[in-house]
């Protein structure tokens, strides 16, 4: 860095000869000057690119002050970018110690062996499972859901015609487990389209989800079809949770 002034010193700045005025503009607070050198008491910000080649010019400014605010400036950027970066992957081990944790505790393991295996406090743990929705019983290991009271099995209804299928149950749940991750903060982005073709007794639905997994760059899709829409919608969900788990790998 070198402070401007009139003389023989600057000229190694410019062509060889050249002889016509030039503006000069401060960076920081935008202060212009017209002249054949940079103005006196200016500071030239230059990066050396060796090898003997000429310098590369990262910017003028007009004062001391001028220059310490563009250094504070990029050095609150660069803070806010390592910030973003961080709580990204705080959230994609966070997401992966529950996973690793659930599949203890379908081991066997209880919940106190678990986050000593992780290395992870029993209260945390059993808050982050909380959170995605696993729970853990008083003694420490996973809460069976209770059981429903059997049915009595009646003949499913004809579709009447031009009626659409019902979606399947493993979609349904891939669906709600989509949602879930959603409402989590590990999917985001989340967009939705939908078409149709082919007669009205005959409809074919298409739906196409798009969606980003935290931490993780790029877009992921999944797309699913059936002869109504929620349908297509709950089969496009489970084909976007089966690319997030590739994903995440």
């Amino acid at each position: 860095m070198a402070s401007g002034k009139p003389g023989p010193s600057t000229a190694a700045s410019r062509p060889f000869g050249e002889r016509s005025e030039r503006s000069f503009f401060c960076r920081s607070c935008k202060r212009a000057h017209r002249g054949l050198w940079v103005p006196e008491g200016w500071y030239v910000v230059e990066r050396a690119t060796g090898g003997g080649a000429r310098h590369l010019r990262l910017g003028l400014y007009c004062s001391l002050a001028c220059l310490e605010r563009a250094a504070a400036g990029h050095l609150a950027e660069a803070q806010a970018l390592n910030a973003h970066a961080g709580q990204a992957d705080l959230m994609r081990d966070k997401a992966r110690t529950v996973e690793r944790a659930e599949t203890l505790l379908h081991q066997g393991m209880t919940i106190r062996a678990a986050g000593d295996a992780l290395e992870v406090p029993t209260s945390t743990l059993r808050h982050w499972l909380r959170e995605a929705g696993v729970r853990v019983g008083p003694d420490g290991t996973l809460t069976a859901p209770a059981p429903e009271p059997a049915a009595q099995e009646l003949p499913a209804p004809e579709p009447a015609p031009g009626a659409g299928q019902p979606a399947d149950p493993e979609d349904q749940v891939a669906l709600g487990e989509l949602n879930h991750l959603i409402q989590l903060g590990y999917l985001t982005d989340i967009t939705w389209s939908f078409d149709a073709d082919g007669p009205a007794h005959a409809r074919v639905f298409r739906a196409v989800a798009t969606a980003r997994l935290s931490g993780v760059p790029g877009e992921m899709t999944g797309t699913g079809s059936a002869s109504t829409k929620a349908a297509a919608k709950a089969a496009a969900a489970r084909a976007l949770l089966e690319a997030a788990a590739q994903r995440g790998q």
